[in-house]
């Protein structure tokens, strides 16, 4: 690479050349363009655990180690970076950003420590910034005046003071600032950008919400960056001047001024806009502007060279419409031309080939994953030249799904060529966020921006990435950096990367010498050597020497001058201290189990297993309680041990003790035996029970039938009771739009609900975790009016639950404001109803949706014991003769529990009174000196079942059936 000093505008002879050139190599560059959409290897398994990131994610280089990593934001709000090494990715946990889905997050290093940091916020869960350090290491802080609406946010040096501010959009008022500071927390600043500086005279009662996506960029290419915000305000539809979904264009003066010019450089579009990106579509030097809009289609406008634009959607190419939700340009194909996607729901899944002249071709979407892609951002993995892709999948706006994992796109490359550079700040911030930079060629002049953050809440590669196409050679490449300061490298190689330095010449970059391994155990260290014959050293750990010994995880670089004070970057040297992998258990089974039954417990892979059983492979099956851990073997220290996993084991009961009956023809009968909770069943095999109790009156069997039962033991059930009743304000609901949120305590059962319906129809319910996942969902017929719903529904312990309806139009009262609501409503020990899902904190209380007094259960475990049959037979033999009753005998009561009396018509004379089972067996007899002297009768010791009591008196006999039970 060839040294040059920093010039301030590009050469009057480049200049001239380029021109010349432009339009034979545009040609050039048409002739062999394809007409297929540039391909994608899905490469998930790169990632080697599923995430489930919604809509903020990042593809950036955290570390500075030159190579792009993963930001992913597992479930909405768990932060997790995969650092990219030579061999894949290496993932370290962060944890939590917030409790809440974060809306909008962008990523760049804030306080110039070398390691880019994580601005994020939600739904008025706050805002918050997760410093990133070295070897895992961060502070999170929550930010002050944070209770907002987070929409798309950005870092840029608002102030040029060398150091990232952040950016936040804010649905429902102005957005937000705060100033960055390299040795402290960020503080609120609404004087960096005067955002009620615009006219708004013939709406004085706006509250200037309705700011959605943003992006930074030195438009005018004067050498600082302005800002466009796309507007878009939910429910003003017929007012299209409202300055709640007017975009806005806020130019900087360079000297702290900012003024609000969109109409006067044609970008009001009086449109509902969602995202906008500038980008050199022509390749004439200037940024035009791609915008998405929710109300009509894709609008592109053309930048005149002198920061106004025209718009040229008409033709285009892009002129399509859908629910965007993300857009960027970028040279996918490395042809020389920006390329245009966009991302959203399933109407909005689009690519485009640019062509070069300011016209686009929709070609076939090349990212095979069988799911709308909602949100991604683009980088480079192998850092190969080519353009590679993250994509989460989930639910408008920014639900992640757990059934569709976040998916690496990894571009299949082309035989064009291509260059990318590397920039570090000095007097600019470290990133060198909002830099830009120009090459120049026979195609004329590509121009990209440095950005941290862009479209809606999306972070993508800070390193400038530029498709040449067939071109083999670049005449000359100018960066202009933030603070002012300009570095031109003239004829730089390609196919590579350029390291450039905010100096006025460049060292190119150099390789380190390394004494030791490069994985170390704690307590050691490695010793780092850069050549010598600098004049000055500075190590990116701080040190200013020729060599350092480190003993932390990192990547080490170090920053040289020479004595005509050019600057060089090392090649990073990545330096792991050992951490002992603490094994986890899988568990195959259950852990609380009836006695007798038994659950695995499987080890994560490692050399060598020791679990406090004794055991020594990678599972064990426990059949006793207790609590077991397993500890590996590691490289450097002793054994590391497991979480302790416990395992509950239950009494089973006794099968129960029975007896066979008999009945004497098509009838029923009642089976009863003792027990703590009888299940009856059909078969020996049968799931689900007849009946339950201890009692079980057959249907009438017309054959000889054996039933199974069982004794059933319950164990851990406890049930409460919770939630308001329904009050007078409010109305019948059209919509799902909002819903209860719930703390479940432990897992539990919601058994059962109130509802109050306007009309009989089938109606689904579910629940759903905090990101919105289903995690159980019934659909029940409700009736007219007030009504239980049985629901049955699972819900596992956790924070900020939801019991919703799907139903389009739900017609389900929901107490409205004005109520007497008094949140949170706890269910015994169990549960408790937090909030409503609405939005605004201050009216997430005001409203009770849909589901009144709660029955709440335990998710116990029933053991059972064997199942043991009972056979009811049909007899026609034994007691036939007396199968016709006689003799006007009644008997009541009839059935019985034991006691009985009898009236015969027969009132003197010894009489003899017997009962005689199906069998033909005396079960019971006794006399006395008259029928009407027999008294009451106790059979209470009979068994239970049907009989025959017969009664005679000399030669005449009655006869009656008789039910005990």
């Amino acid at each position: 690479m060839s040294l040059s000093k920093c010039v301030s505008c590009r050469p009057a002879k480049l200049q001239r050349m380029n021109q010349s050139r432009l339009f034979a190599f545009t040609a050039l560059m048409l002739t062999y363009s394809i007409a297929h959409s540039q391909s994608f290897t899905l490469s998930t398994d790169l990632l080697g655990d599923a995430f489930n990131s919604g809509g903020p994610i990042g593809f950036i280089d955290i570390d500075n180690d030159g190579l792009d990593d993963l930001v992913l934001f597992d479930q909405g709000d768990d932060v997790n970076i995969l650092y990219q090494t030579a061999s894949g990715f290496n993932k370290v946990h962060y944890g939590q950003i917030s409790t809440a889905n974060q809306w909008g997050a962008c990523i760049g290093d804030m306080d110039n420590d070398g390691f880019k940091d994580i601005f994020a916020g939600g739904s008025y869960d706050g805002v918050h910034l997760m410093r990133i350090g070295p070897g895992g290491n961060f502070e999170l802080d929550d930010l002050d005046n944070g209770s907002m609406f987070m929409q798309a946010c950005n870092m840029a040096d608002l102030d040029n003071d060398g150091i990232l501010d952040a950016f936040g959009c804010h649905d429902d008022a102005l957005s937000r600032m705060w100033k960055g500071s390299e040795s402290g927390v960020p503080t609120n600043d609404q004087d960096l950008m005067p955002l009620m500086s615009y006219d708004y005279s013939d709406y004085p009662n706006t509250d200037h919400s309705g700011n959605y996506g943003t992006v930074f960029s030195d438009f005018d290419s004067d050498g600082d960056v302005d800002l466009y915000i796309s507007k878009c305000r939910q429910w003003v539809n017929n007012d299209p001047y409202d300055p709640r979904r007017v975009n806005q264009l806020w130019v900087n003066d360079g000297q702290g001024g900012w003024t609000e010019e969109a109409m006067d450089r044609g970008l009001v579009l009086y449109e509902q806009s969602w995202t906008a990106d500038f980008g050199d579509i022509d390749n004439d030097g200037d940024m035009d502007l791609a915008v998405t809009n929710h109300s009509n289609s894709i609008f592109l406008l053309e930048n005149d060279g002198t920061g106004h634009f025209t718009d040229i959607t008409a033709g285009c190419g892009m002129d399509v419409s859908g629910f965007f939700l993300q857009s960027k340009f970028e040279d996918f194909d490395n042809d020389g031309f920006i390329d245009f996607i966009t991302s959203g729901d399933n109407s909005s899944n689009f690519y485009f080939k640019g062509n070069g002249d300011g016209t686009f071709e929709e070609l076939s979407w090349p990212f095979s994953y069988g799911d709308a892609m909602l949100s991604f951002a683009t980088g480079d993995f192998g850092r190969d030249g080519q353009m590679d892709l993250i994509a989460s999948h989930g639910g408008v706006y920014v639900s992640p799904d757990n059934n569709n994992p976040d998916q690496l796109y990894i571009n299949d490359g082309s035989d064009h060529h291509w260059v990318c550079f590397d920039l570090q700040g000095i007097e600019s911030n470290a990133d060198a966020v909002g830099a830009q930079v120009a090459i120049y060629g026979p195609w004329g002049v590509q121009l990209r921006d440095v950005r941290s953050g862009e479209s809606y809440g999306i972070t993508c590669t800070t390193h400038p990435h530029f498709g040449l196409g067939e071109a083999d050679h670049i005449d000359s490449a100018i960066v202009h950096f933030p603070s002012g300061f300009t570095a031109t490298l003239v004829d730089p190689a390609i196919d590579t990367y350029h390291n450039v330095i905010e100096a006025p010449c460049q060292i190119g970059a150099f390789d380190l010498t390394l004494t030791g391994s490069n994985v170390i155990c704690p307590g050691e260290t490695a010793t780092l050597n850069a050549p010598a014959g600098y004049s000055s050293y500075e190590w990116s750990n701080g040190e200013q020497a020729i060599g350092v010994t480190v003993g932390e995880t990192g990547n080490y670089t170090v920053m040289v001058y020479d004595e005509n004070g050019c600057a060089g970057i090392s090649n990073p040297i990545s330096i792991e201290v050992y951490e002992p992998e603490i094994p986890t258990i899988t568990v195959d089974g259950d852990l609380k189990l009836c006695d007798g039954e038994s659950v695995t417990l499987i080890c994560s892979s490692a050399p060598g297993y020791i679990w406090t059983t004794g055991a020594t492979d990678q599972s064990v099956l426990i059949t006793e309680a207790g609590t077991y851990s397993v500890a590996v073997n590691g490289a450097c220290a002793e054994p590391t041990a497991s979480e302790a996993i416990t395992v509950e084991v239950f009494e089973v009961p006794a099968a129960p003790i029975v007896e066979d009956a008999t009945i004497f023809e098509s009838e029923s009968t009642i089976l009863e035996f003792n027990g703590t909770e009888l299940h009856w069943y059909d078969s020996e095999t049968a799931d689900m029970p007849l009946h339950i109790g201890n009692s079980f009156a057959t249907e009438v069997l017309e054959e000889t039938t054996t039933f199974w039962v069982e004794d059933v033991l319950n164990h851990g059930l406890e049930t409460a009771l919770g939630g308001s009743s329904a009050q007078s304000d409010g109305q019948y609901h059209t919509n799902s739009n909002y819903w209860l949120r719930f703390d479940a305590y432990q897992d539990i059962i919601i058994e059962s609900v109130k509802v109050f319906a306007d009309g009989e129809e089938d109606r689904t319910i579910a629940v759903i975790d905090g990101a919105g996942n289903v995690l159980d969902q019934v659909t029940v017929n409700v009736p007219d009016g007030e009504s239980i719903v049985e629901l049955g529904l699972m819900v596992p312990a956790g924070t900020g639950h939801g019991l919703r309806s799907f139903d389009d139009n739900p017609q389900l009262w929901r107490d409205g404001q004005g109520s007497d609501l008094n949140f949170p409503y706890e269910i015994g020990n169990l549960a408790s109803i937090t909030s409503s899902s609405v939005n605004n904190p201050n009216n997430a209380t005001s409203y009770y949706y849909f589901f009144y007094d709660w029955t709440v259960s335990t998710q116990g475990i029933s053991c059972a014991s064997d199942r043991v049959p009972v056979t009811v037979t049909i007899s026609t033999s034994g007691i036939a003769d007396f199968t016709a009753l006689q003799g006007g005998l009644s008997v009541f009561p009839n059935p019985s529990d034991g006691q009985v009396q009898l009236e015969w018509e027969v009132t003197s004379g010894t009489a003899r009174c017997e009962v005689i089972d199906a069998a033909g067996r005396v079960l019971f007899q006794k006399e006395a000196a008259g029928p009407s002297l027999l008294g009451t009768l106790d059979f209470s010791g009979l068994p239970k079942g049907v009989h025959i009591l017969k009664l005679s008196q000399g030669s005449r006999i009655a006869t009656a059936r008789i039910v005990l039970r």
